[in-house]
């Protein structure tokens, strides 16, 4: 099986912004943070599960809403072989910074 949080950065590392698993160690304006909140095994042969769902969510935190960066991230993660499941913005007051949600399904058949 894939390892899904491996292959979320391998894909958006090359957009050289800084990409965190969970929680944002940085200083810089715009920067990824995702989780993986569910993986789930899909189908069963007999007994035997041969697929598997991980969904995941990829937050965009930058000072305004960034859409080049979302629109780019979006496209890595599709040719990456992830469906998008939703996507909006809000403010957030926490990090006073506009996060950019992604919502992410892989399917690991």
């Amino acid at each position: 099986m894939i390892e899904v949080d491996e292959l979320i950065v391998k894909t958006l590392k090359p957009l050289k912004y800084p990409v965190f698993k969970f929680k944002a160690i940085t200083k810089e304006p715009t920067y990824i943070v995702f989780y993986i909140w569910n993986e789930s095994e899909m189908f069963h042969a007999g007994d035997k599960p041969f697929g598997e769902a991980t969904r995941a969510t990829v937050n965009i935190y930058s000072d305004d809403e960034n859409k080049k960066l979302v629109k780019a991230v979006k496209l890595k993660l599709r040719k990456a072989g992830f469906s998008i499941i939703g996507s909006h913005s809000v403010f957030n007051d926490e990090t006073d910074r506009i996060q950019n949600i992604i919502e992410i399904l892989y399917e690991d058949l």
